[in-house]
């Protein structure tokens, strides 16, 4: 790594420079929007069927996590398009969450499916931080990241998990970081051991 990754992956992360981006439906008209759209634009509400199944699954475990998040300080942004991911990278935030889905190494966003090099193209040459993926296999994304973004510390867990095991995630590792001056990277370690005891 270089020595601003050094910088970034080593000093302790306050909530209030964290962000969490949303890019998966949020109401009934949006993820009824999105089943009308084809597989080639919007994949990730074709997975589950019926909406009430869709709600119970992804809706309300976001919702009310994002509220707990915000109370903390973290930054929630719904809706996000690849436009408005882009927006993200202006020097406010040291980590950026994205919480989506992926398809065929496609990133999806509100206005569609975007390649891995494509989103990449979003973020700034300049941005010194951290992408956490909630993203399902990013291995694309990832790679590319590390390719051409030499300054970006890519996170995400390869494991094939659910909204609500997610949110329970960041719940864990937001607490870590508003009770005590840790690095991003502690924080998810913290993280990832807590929840295996949960569901181990």
């Amino acid at each position: 790594m270089q020595a601003k990754d050094l910088v970034i992956t080593e000093k302790p992360i306050d909530v209030n420079r964290c962000a969490m981006a949303i890019a998966v439906p949020l109401s009934e008209n949006d993820y009824r929007a999105d089943r009308r759209e084809s597989k080639e634009k919007k994949d990730f509400a074709h997975f589950i069927n019926p909406f009430e199944l869709y709600e119970e699954q992804v809706i309300l475990p976001v919702v009310s996590t994002t509220k707990m998040l915000d109370t903390a300080g973290i930054s929630i942004f719904t809706e996000i398009t690849l436009s408005d991911f882009s927006q993200l990278f202006d020097g406010k935030f040291d980590v950026i969450v994205l919480f989506t889905h992926s398809c065929d190494q496609r990133i999806e966003f509100r206005d569609g499916l975007s390649s891995a090099k494509n989103t990449v193209k979003q973020i700034p040459k300049d941005y010194s931080g951290f992408i956490d993926l909630s993203v399902c296999q990013p291995i694309e994304f990832v790679k590319t990241i590390d390719q051409e973004l030499p300054n970006v510390v890519c996170h995400y867990i390869d494991e094939l998990v659910t909204p609500v095991i997610w949110m329970q995630y960041f719940i864990f590792l937001f607490k870590y970081l508003y009770d005590n001056p840790r690095t991003y990277l502690e924080a998810s370690k913290l993280a990832h051991a807590k929840l295996k005891t949960l569901l181990f």
